[in-house]
């Protein structure tokens, strides 16, 4: 391999140079890494490259004969988010489209012939640029110079048709293509006479950016998050103009309202957003759930949701995400609410053992009205009587009686509780087996809770794991009852499977895990365990080992954050660093008695420093309230910004900040530098009498 090129087939003897394309980067969102690039080796050899670093060159493919990359910076388009979609723009007309890479052959487009007419004008070649949108719609341009020529078209399907797309462009070469980044309906095209915008995806264009010149547009830039559009003019410069909106996260202009609703009859429910620039996405969702379109659910994914017909469960806590590249926006939560109650099962029936011959019942405890109770073993409802050789009694009431149990009694049983309404409920299932193939055997404890530190709010959490026990077809079936400083707790808040019966279970070990959310100081100190059963109780309870729960004052972020850098910092033309000196101040508590995180995952409230090297913001260190920052030697004179936030830990992204300023770097001669050198020397001007002035022009 060439080691200055880093390509195998470059020749040894350069006896070819290769007509190589610059550098293409990959898009932020296919690489976030930023070290993924491409390029094309040109006429002779044809090849596709793409390198993560720089070190090594890979060759992705070689396209086929009469085909080359128009040599542009632009002739290789790479997909906004996926680093295996890219298509190459050809000279000759071709667009080649591949979806992993290269690694089999490209869908050729042919834009010469799949390009219709349209008003007397067609495509003929010259291809400058292809700008994806998504999977399915990409844009080419040209920059033929023939009369009557077609400069831009768009597919829709992935590359299999194509249309003419430039109705408001001027009849004239188009450099470039890119696409807004926040709304994929907005373009920018680079053409021979300044730069235009289309908002509706291609149907119409206009002339863009006020000031700007309207010359040859070589390259356009717009900024991931949306604040600025850079245009390279040829023989004017680079130019920047600020007409790209900010973006922000959607913000509710009519939030969704709840109400209450009479089964079967269905509800509407409508979330409107101000801000639909950029382009906003939305998701439904019932109690934290994300709701999808079947059945009776339609516009799941949509600013209006349908449901056309009710059930009794079907009232609950609706509400509205708002997303898109700025952040996502929740609604406010519009609860439904049923006019028909169903009932609520607050004690649902346990697993159990019996021995051959015994008795053995069930219970379910409901809440409602006018209730009425059915059991089912594997699914077929029980009567009251003989079934043949057991008998059943209470078979529709809250509690089953099973007496005479035989081999055959085993079985999952549920119990159907139906209000007065109509509206049902079906009990979780409760796993009944026989003792006749194995006796019962005392639980071990496996692995004992261990002691937690929080910061409260946050939640916390203990586990248990058994062993042992019964084991037979069905499995191993524990009860886990969890205790606070020796008392049992129930399943209130701020407590989760405080008495934990799980399904029954085949393998070695079952886990019990008790959630407590959420904690507060008062609950420090407490210590835990877990007394542990076979759900029978036919065996001697075990307990585990205790725990105890730490919980740290609560913590709460900066309201205030403001910056005072210095207004004006002189930089010597030879170099040398410079300090940038600044104030950052704020409110907001600390956690409990630490400077630093603890405990893990628990994050103090620092101040970020960000600075703008007019390519992006870029996090520079994170301080505390002051300090100072020597600029680098090679940052050249010109306007910097400077943002500082609150936050909770540096991979939090900083595109908005509570306080943001600007500081100047201007030129200065330091000490020790060489004088300026003269350019030009003063010439004599000879002066005649009557006050006549004459310069001799050497």
């Amino acid at each position: 391999m060439d080691s200055v090129h880093g390509r195998p087939d470059y020749p040894a003897d350069n006896s070819n140079y290769y007509l190589v394309t610059p550098i293409i980067a990959a898009p932020p969102g296919a690489d976030p890494t930023g070290t993924v690039f491409y390029t094309y080796g040109g006429t002779t050899n044809r090849r596709v490259y793409r390198t993560t670093g720089g070190a090594n060159w890979t060759n992705l493919r070689r396209l086929a004969n009469g085909t080359a990359v128009a040599a542009v910076s632009h002739g290789i388009g790479a997909h906004p988010t996926d680093g295996n979609r890219l298509a190459t723009a050809s000279n000759s007309g071709i667009v080649y489209i591949t979806t992993d890479a290269f690694a089999s052959a490209p869908l050729p487009s042919n834009l010469n012939t799949l390009v219709p007419a349209s008003g007397g004008r067609t495509w003929q070649g010259n291809n400058s640029n292809v700008a994806w949108v998504d999977n399915n719609i990409l844009f080419a341009a040209s920059v033929s110079t023939a009369p009557n020529s077609i400069h831009v078209a768009r597919t829709t399907d992935g590359g299999a048709t194509w249309a003419a797309a430039e109705t408001g462009l001027p009849d004239l070469p188009v450099v470039k293509i890119v696409v807004d980044p926040g709304d994929p309906n907005t373009l920018y095209a680079a053409t021979w006479l300044g730069v235009y915008r289309t908002i509706d995806s291609g149907t119409n264009w206009s002339l863009f950016g006020s000031g700007l010149p309207q010359g040859l547009v070589t390259d356009l830039y717009v900024h991931p998050n949306g604040n600025f559009l850079r245009a390279a003019v040829f023989g004017r410069g680079v130019w920047q103009v600020g007409g790209v909106p900010a973006y922000v996260a959607p913000a509710f202009s009519v939030q969704p309202v709840g109400a209450s609703f009479t089964p079967p009859a269905g509800f509407i429910l409508t979330g409107t957003v101000s801000n639909t620039y950029p382009t906003v996405t939305y998701q439904w969702q019932l109690n934290g759930v994300d709701l999808v379109d079947g059945g009776a659910i339609s516009g799941a994914t949509t600013p209006t949701l349908t449901v056309s017909s009710t059930a009794c469960g079907s009232g609950g806590t609706y509400t509205l995400k708002a997303s898109n590249c700025a952040g996502t926006t929740v609604s406010n939560a519009a609860i439904m609410t049923s006019t028909v109650a169903a009932p609520v099962i607050t004690t649902q029936p346990a697993n159990t053992e019996y021995a051959t011959g015994n008795s053995f019942s069930l219970q379910v405890v409901a809440s409602g009205a006018g209730l009425s109770y059915q059991w089912a073993r594997n699914g077929t409802n029980l009567v009251n009587g003989a079934q043949p050789t057991w008998v059943v009694a209470g078979a529709t009431t809250a509690t089953l009686s099973i007496t005479n149990a035989q081999a055959g009694t085993a079985g999952t049983y549920t119990c159907k509780v139906t209000g007065g309404s109509g509206c049902t409920v079906t009990s979780n299932n409760a796993i009944v087996i026989s003792q006749t193939t194995a006796g019962l055997v005392a639980p071990n404890i496996c692995t004992s809770p261990v002691n937690l530190t929080v910061a409260a709010p946050a939640s916390a959490s203990f586990t248990v794991t058994a062993g042992g026990g019964r084991v037979d077809a069905i499995g191993r079936v524990f009860t886990f009852q969890w205790r606070r400083n020796g008392v049992n707790l129930t399943n209130v808040a701020p407590y989760t499977n405080a008495v934990f019966s799980p399904a029954s279970s085949t393998t070695n070990t079952v886990s019990a895990t008790l959630t407590i959310n959420p904690t507060s100081a008062a609950l420090s100190g407490s210590v835990y365990d877990c007394v542990v059963t076979t759900t029978s109780g036919g065996s001697v309870p075990v307990t585990s080992g205790s725990a105890t729960l730490t919980v740290l004052n609560q913590y709460t972020p900066a309201t205030a954050v403001s910056i005072t850098p210095s207004a004006s910092l002189p930089i010597s033309k030879s170099g040398g660093s410079w300090p940038l000196s600044f104030t950052a101040a704020g409110s907001g508590s600390v956690l409990q008695g630490t400077a630093t995180p603890s405990p893990a995952g628990a994050y103090q409230y620092q101040f970020w420093v960000y600075v703008d090297d007019s390519l992006g913001w870029v996090m520079m260190q994170d301080y505390g309230v002051s300090a100072t920052y020597n600029l680098p030697s090679t940052w050249q004179p010109g306007t910097y910004g400077i943002g500082v936030d609150c936050r909770t830990s540096s991979t939090v992204p900083y595109d908005v900040f509570n306080s943001i300023d600007f500081f100047t770097i201007t030129p200065m001669r330091g000490p020790g530098d060489p004088l300026e050198p003269i350019l030009q020397q003063p010439r004599s001007r000879p002066r005649f009498n009557g006050g006549a002035v004459f310069v001799t022009k050497n």
